[in-house]
């Protein structure tokens, strides 16, 4: 998943940086998309998730400015407002207007109860989820015949399920509900891609839990396939050993990168992530320069996402100018801006040669906005299976009963205008990476197919 926490929170830690106390802040804001409130008084400021008639508190009370997230821009504009806000590295913005007053739903907000929950739900989706057509859902008919099974004394596990069936037809890859029935955790997950489905299906069968499965997916690939076969033990870890690098047949580099975040501890930490990605990549190419390699090969084929930034970083490392990666802007908007995200070519080591990215449908969120930008260069070409087609940023929301609900509300455009949401970024060069029986050979054998053709 991508990491949307400073994004949300930026107008209630906006001025935590670049302002001395709350200095022209001060009232009351609402975004224009991301369904956020804030109220900001004398360098304290209190955060309300906004959907229409539906406005939950986020957090129980007002907090100091100093409390929160450091490093948000922020640019008050001359009629004061308006002010435009982006989180640290980000070249997308949002934009917040100055309202008079707190909406009214802000100071009344639903009730714990069944049919509260319900109506909360239902209204962070119509107020922010931005893909109903793209997945034909007449989303105010599936509300309809839910609502009719929401009865005051439904149990949270019926009530979780009436949710799930809503989210069902949505094939979003973004898409989450957390929920707990007694002590019980409960999750759905409308579509957690082919590959996952089928080691669902595995653990069904051999009697093992869906984490374990996973587990033993991810030490086949990451050692058996990567560090064992491909690396033949001779490769590099780094970034948390999220990262593999090193030199296959002599003169191929080749870059396994499993996430776009997370590289010095579990917990996403933007500036050091940034910082230690930059260290990886200036010292995986320094490696290949030295070996002379005539071709990289950068291994998306497992990978869970980030920081779009840290995905511009490394896209960066291959570009030999300014180039225009993708565009973006948030489908809840009413006037929404439309981000032109740029590639500049990195002012450290680069290597402009032939680079072949690998994506399966497990590379997903900001691992395809990687595949993206890199799509965009000419020295590129894009191998593998389509990625899952979930680019948009996760915006977190949570219910009355402390449910959490992650949902998508950002449109993503390549560099020609096309979006990928849905389907998925289709590659120049079809291969199958992980064949549902056998997935781990298959990516060994794509592999090995690919670095023939090199």
């Amino acid at each position: 998943m991508k990491y949307q926490t400073v994004l949300v929170l930026c107008l209630a830690s906006c001025a935590a940086a670049p302002f001395s106390g709350s200095e022209g802040l001060d009232g009351i804001w609402m975004s224009d998309g991301y369904g956020i409130v804030a109220e900001i008084q004398d360098s304290r400021a209190r955060a309300y998730q906004f959907a229409g008639d539906y406005c939950l508190p986020d957090g129980q009370s007002w907090e100091r400015l100093a409390s929160f997230f450091s490093g948000i821009k922020v640019e008050l504009q001359a009629d004061g407002k308006t002010a435009l806000f982006a989180s640290p590295f980000a070249q997308h913005r949002i934009k917040a207007n100055r309202i008079a007053a707190l909406p009214p739903a802000c100071r009344n907000p639903p009730e714990d109860t069944p049919i509260g929950n319900f109506e909360a739900f239902v209204a962070f989706f119509e107020h922010s989820y931005a893909f109903f057509d793209l997945y034909g859902v007449d989303w105010q008919e599936a509300v309809k015949s839910a609502r009719s099974q929401i009865r005051p004394d439904i149990s949270d596990k019926d009530l979780f399920q009436v949710m799930a069936r809503m989210m069902a037809p949505l094939r979003d890859g973004h898409l989450e509900l957390n929920g707990r029935d007694g002590r019980k955790d409960l999750t759905f997950k409308p579509n957690v891609g082919r590959t996952h489905r089928a080691l669902q299906a595995a653990a069904d069968r051999s009697g093992r839990t869906y984490g374990e499965q996973i587990d033993m997916f991810h030490e086949a690939f990451w050692k058996g396939s990567v560090q064992d076969r491909i690396l033949k033990g001779g490769g590099v870890f780094a970034g948390n050993r999220r990262i593999q690098y090193g030199v296959v047949d002599g003169d191929i580099g080749y870059i396994a990168l499993v996430t776009l975040a997370g590289y010095n501890r579990d917990r996403p930490e933007p500036e050091r992530d940034l910082q230690t990605v930059n260290d990886v990549m200036e010292g995986a190419l320094q490696d290949f320069q030295h070996a002379g390699v005539r071709a990289v090969v950068l291994d998306l084929s497992v990978n869970y996402g980030g920081f779009d930034f840290v995905s511009r970083a490394v896209a960066e490392r291959f570009a030999s100018q300014k180039t225009h990666a993708y565009t973006k802007h948030a489908g809840d908007a009413e006037e929404p801006i439309r981000t032109q995200v740029f590639l500049n070519p990195s002012s450290e080591t680069r290597f402009e040669g032939p680079v072949y990215v690998m994506t399966s449908n497990v590379t997903v969120s900001a691992g395809e906005v990687l595949t993206m930008a890199l799509r965009a260069l000419s020295n590129v070409t894009h191998v593998g299976e389509p990625t899952r087609g979930a680019l948009s940023d996760v915006l977190d929301r949570t219910l009355p009963n402390g449910w959490e609900l992650s949902l998508s509300n950002e449109v993503y455009l390549d560099s020609d205008g096309v979006t990928w949401e849905g389907r998925g970024i289709q590659p120049d060069w079809d291969m199958s990476v992980f064949p549902d029986e056998q997935p781990i050979a298959g990516h060994w054998a794509a592999i090995q197919s690919l670095l023939s053709k090199i």
